[in-house]
């Protein structure tokens, strides 16, 4: 008996079909032309398809291959927009908790040209994300400076009239008794308020920025593995075209 067809594409299948996909943009992008039409497409998935078909693993048509390539790149698109969203959010909340596979970061990457930063025929547009001006520490020179200090061991003395006191004459007058008061010591300060939602804030936007720091790195060394893949392609179609060019010249001296 023979053994089960699993259904799951393995992680050497996805990448191999995301490669794939990368070497050829126009069957990347489904737009038919004049050039590139939906019978030349089919073909392309179909020869997809036989190799995805001889690796381990999953083993599907050219349609069910070219639906995982679409739910790839629509998880990748969605995983990156949400990454995004988070880096441009208030800050406040709790970090960035999305993850993105190899094989997502190398489909968003493919398509990022367009779903990211912008149109194929426009200039690559730089990433910049600006932060505000902040300083976030402690600074006590804000504190009032004119505070009352009343330091313990002081004595306030305050006269206070005897209600019974009764003068006899014009010459014989006894002061008012004093009363010491030694009041408890009080301290006035404000105190010193640490911005942690801007602390949060700035935590979550360096977070933010390293995984879209990571996915550019990533983009960077895809695009460098596909044009030299690109480059030796043309090389090889090159030294075939010059053995033809070699073997027809001998065809024809020979006649």
């Amino acid at each position: 008996m023979s053994a089960p067809i699993k259904s799951r594409p393995t992680k050497q299948q996805m990448k191999l079909l995301v490669d794939l996909l990368a070497l050829d943009p126009q069957l990347m992008a489904g737009k038919f032309s004049s050039t590139f039409t939906s019978k030349l497409a089919k073909a392309r998935w179909e020869a997809i398809a036989t190799q995805l078909n001889g690796l381990p693993g999953a083993e599907k048509t050219s349609s069910k291959w070219k639906k995982a390539w679409q739910d790839t790149k629509a998880t990748a698109k969605s995983k990156a927009a949400a990454i995004k969203r988070h880096s441009n959010g208030t800050g406040g909340g709790p970090p960035c908790t999305i993850t993105m596979s190899d094989v997502q970061l190398n489909a968003i990457a493919q398509v990022s040209d367009v779903a990211v930063t912008g149109h194929t025929e426009s200039s690559e547009s730089l990433v910049e994300i600006v932060y505000e001006n902040e300083t976030f520490q402690l600074d006590t020179s804000q504190m009032d400076s004119e505070l009352v200090e009343i330091i313990p061991g002081d004595e306030l003395l305050f006269e206070v009239p005897d209600a019974s006191y009764q003068p006899l004459d014009n010459t014989s007058i006894t002061p008012e008794p004093l009363v010491s008061i030694n009041p408890e010591p009080k301290i006035s300060q404000r105190p010193n308020l640490i911005k942690t939602t801007k602390l949060k804030q700035l935590e979550n936007h360096n977070e933010a920025a390293n995984k879209l720091a990571g996915i550019a790195l990533q983009k960077l060394e895809l695009k460098k593995e596909y044009y030299a893949k690109k480059i030796k392609l043309m090389d090889e179609q090159t030294v075939t075209l010059n053995n033809i060019n070699n073997i027809l010249s001998i065809f024809f001296k020979s006649q």
